[in-house]
């Protein structure tokens, strides 16, 4: 997709790959931030054939914002993925 840009502006150094990429990811989110919801996006499980992470978002009304650190404790506890850690996360650093 191309975009015009101004006469005379600065050339951009984001490219339009990267400008359609955001947009699909943020066009799931938008309507959250800008109605001022509290919202939060947890990794509950991962994909069996790729790997990769599959997460759930949770969104509750404004000011509620408790509620959803309720859950998130909830899931911590519950911790489905305890044996699951990101290579460089703080469990494979010396103490």
């Amino acid at each position: 997709m191309s975009r015009d840009r101004c006469p005379g502006s600065a050339e951009t150094i984001v490219n339009d790959s990267v400008i359609d990429f955001l947009h699909e990811g943020l066009s799931f989110t938008a309507s959250v931030n800008v109605s001022g919801h509290a919202a939060m996006s947890v990794p509950l499980n991962w994909d069996p054939e790729s790997g990769l992470p599959v997460g759930s978002m949770f969104q509750a009304a404004t000011g509620n914002d408790r509620m959803l650190y309720e859950l998130a404790f909830e899931l911590q506890q519950a911790r489905p993925r305890k044996h699951r850690w990101a290579p460089y996360s703080c469990t494979y650093i010396p103490v």
